[in-house]
């Protein structure tokens, strides 16, 4: 059985079941929220992988009523910081079924059935990017235009920064996979 956070006491058996930090006491919440506040700070900065998007939560109110992704969107938008950015276009990407995976001794990704190894960028490669209609807008993109089939794609901020150390052409994924199919 465990013990409050705040005063020691043992809890519960419903409570130590449930997970509880503290006894129940009002006292000894309103101290765990307020240590948890100092810890951490008042709010905690939460990425919404379906939309792209970083809401400022309080984290009294994760505590208290826990947090859904759902409700994110009740919460005010911030702009991601670089770091947040980067974690956000992984998930997506993810979520949107790509993943990495090393072949011959090289590292790249899979898409589909469709491996694309990771190279060194050098004049007249493609940057693949997805359509503008198939997924969440990660924060820091732009649009632009497939040069295949003129589809709008996004290009998110680490394409952009590929784009600026090496020109390339931009395609988009559906393209890229007729492309390696001939």
């Amino acid at each position: 059985m465990g013990k409050c956070v705040v005063c020691g006491r043992p809890l519960s058996p419903q409570r130590a079941r449930l997970g509880t930090a503290t006894c129940g006491s009002k006292v000894c919440h309103e101290a765990f929220v307020k240590r948890c506040e100092r810890d951490f700070g008042p709010h905690k900065r939460v990425a919404n992988v379906d939309t792209g998007r970083v809401h400022l939560v309080p984290v009294r109110d994760i505590i208290e009523r826990g947090l859904k992704g759902s409700e994110l969107e009740q919460y005010p938008e911030v702009e991601p910081t670089p770091e947040e950015a980067r974690t956000l276009e992984g998930d997506i990407l993810r979520k949107l079924g790509m993943k990495a995976e090393v072949r011959d001794g090289k590292p790249g990704v899979m898409v589909k059935d469709l491996f694309i190894p990771v190279v060194e960028p050098s004049e007249g490669d493609i940057l693949v990017c997805l359509p503008k209609s198939r997924g969440p807008r990660l924060p820091g993109s732009i649009t632009a235009t497939c040069s295949e089939c003129g589809q709008n794609v996004l290009i998110a901020p680490s394409g952009q920064e590929l784009l600026r150390q090496t020109p390339m052409k931009v395609i988009c994924l559906e393209c890229m996979a007729k492309e390696r199919e001939r």
